[in-house]
């Protein structure tokens, strides 16, 4: 099926049923062509976080000694790349889409917002392969006799984790591609400012690394508290101030309508931008 030019807009979730076919069309088509004629191909997404966890163990762990709350550094490391690298991956991808996808947007007329949201449910995929892979780490560490304990009162928030880096890495990549279809260089920025980010998340140090005037970083910074959260269902670790979580989601729901507002308006003159 096919939207007429001038129809009326429709919301996400009545685009993704009544487009359901089309919207898995997509991602079986990031899945082709993204990883042709790769080596890992599909493989790497797997293998990266792994490998990422392991030179983290390295040099976080053995040579700078930064604590772990008393949890084995490659499963500590592991735990919080699986939101960070889902969160990563959904937002990098969602920020180019007018550069991959320009053609698909002045070719057919569709609801544009399936071709991000096609995006975030590929990166679905391999996270639930990664988070299985983790899961077996974690029982094989607490076979091996390491003192390890989930908090299984918490475990009912760990699909919430993920609905909520869903949205908030969406918002923030669609926020980007608006900016950066006309200012391409803002694609480069956006770069380097997930690696501040990532230094701003208690991803390879504990939560209570951070004190006092540091501790704002926590209420800036959204991703923070889905990081400690997945860190304190399987670890039993110290939450953070429920204040930091009620200003992420603050923030995570603000850049959402921002965002979903701008891009409508972009992705309708997206070829003036080309």
């Amino acid at each position: 099926m096919i939207i007429k030019k001038g129809s009326k807009k429709e919301n996400i979730l009545k685009s993704i049923l009544k487009f359901r076919f089309f919207l898995f069309q997509l991602v079986k088509r990031n899945f082709i062509i993204v990883y042709k004629q790769t080596v890992l191909g599909r493989l790497w997404p797997i293998i990266n976080i792994v490998l990422q966890s392991g030179v983290f163990t390295i040099v976080f762990s053995n040579l700078l000694k930064l604590p772990t709350d008393d949890v084995p550094p490659f499963l500590f490391y592991m735990c919080g790349m699986l939101v960070w690298f889902f969160f990563q991956s959904n937002t990098l991808k969602t920020s180019q889409i007018f550069t991959n996808f320009g053609y698909f947007f002045s070719s057919a007329y569709f609801p544009r917002i399936l071709i991000p949201v096609s995006l975030i449910l590929e990166n679905c995929i391999f996270l639930i392969i990664n988070f299985f892979i983790f899961i077996l780490i974690y029982l094989v560490v607490k076979i091996l006799g390491y003192s390890i304990s989930a908090d299984l009162s918490l475990l009912i928030f760990l699909p919430l984790i993920f609905v909520y880096i869903s949205i908030l890495s969406f918002s923030i990549g669609l926020a980007i591609s608006c900016l950066s279809a006309k200012y391409r260089d803002l694609a480069l920025i956006s770069n380097h400012g997930l690696q501040l980010l990532f230094f701003a998340t208690p991803i390879v140090y504990s939560s209570e690394f951070l004190s006092g005037s540091f501790k704002i970083l926590y209420y800036l910074n959204p991703v923070a508290y889905p990081v400690v959260l997945i860190k304190s269902i399987f670890f039993s670790t110290e939450l953070l101030s429920m204040n930091i979580l009620i200003c992420n989601l603050i923030t995570c729901a603000s850049l959402f309508f921002i965002s979903i507002y701008f891009f409508n308006k972009v992705s309708q003159n997206v070829v003036d931008y080309a």
